[in-house]
């Protein structure tokens, strides 16, 4: 489980294993 700040966790929609969020640009910040 990947570690993400709050306002990341809003987001962030956990699906068979795989992360997905609704800003593609907000995935490459949290990495």
């Amino acid at each position: 489980v990947a570690y993400y700040d709050d306002l990341y966790l809003d987001v962030v929609v956990y699906t068979n294993g795989n992360i997905l969020i609704d800003d593609k640009d907000e995935l490459m910040n949290a990495y």
